[in-house]
């Protein structure tokens, strides 16, 4: 069975010329469905591509967001440290543990006396060193970075339990004496 075109052709209603030029456009326009086909298919991809790009960008963002405020937390509180600095050298070392290991500091004898009593802490400034500071501001520095405060003991819990002084107390009749140093 010939095409619609051949047989308009063979009866002679179209000529040869006018028949390449139908056969043409209907290539163009094959080609025309094909392209609009593709290019929904490139346009659904780039659309994909530019949503995860925006993603990314925007994760990269808040990430570098983060990085900054971290950076500038840490800015102040090296400049708390440094400016709220209890300057107290003296020649009795206070000993106190930090990452597992036995810490030695010389400070004076009030000094030791004040961080045995929670009326001082150490934190660490912005070179690794220890800082003596007021609690109050190591309470700060905790709620931003607690990795930063050594030591801060808190004056109710530094001090010693309550002695019930009952009657099984086998050392009641024993008084300790003030001035004892261990």
């Amino acid at each position: 069975m010939a095409s619609l075109q051949d047989q308009l052709l063979k009866s002679g209603a179209i000529n040869k010329g006018k028949a390449q030029r139908i056969q043409k456009q209907k290539q163009k326009q094959r080609k025309q469905k094909n392209a609009a086909g593709d290019d929904q298919d490139s346009k659904a991809q780039v659309a994909a591509a530019q949503a995860e790009k925006k993603a990314r960008d925007q994760a990269l963002n808040r990430q570098r967001e983060e990085e900054s405020r971290v950076k500038a937390q840490q800015a102040e509180i090296n400049q708390w440290v440094a400016t709220q600095r209890i300057q107290a050298p003296g020649e009795r070392s206070y000993q106190f543990v930090h990452q597992q290991r036995v810490k030695k500091l010389y400070v004076s004898e009030s000094a030791a006396k004040d961080l045995s009593l929670g009326n001082l802490a150490i934190v660490l400034d912005a070179v690794g060193e220890y800082a003596i500071v007021k609690p109050q501001l190591a309470d700060r520095i905790a709620a931003i970075d607690p990795e930063q405060v050594v030591l801060n003991l808190q004056p109710d819990k530094a001090k010693p339990p309550a002695v019930d002084n009952g009657e099984d107390d086998p050392y009641a009749d024993y008084q300790v004496p003030d001035d004892l140093m261990w």
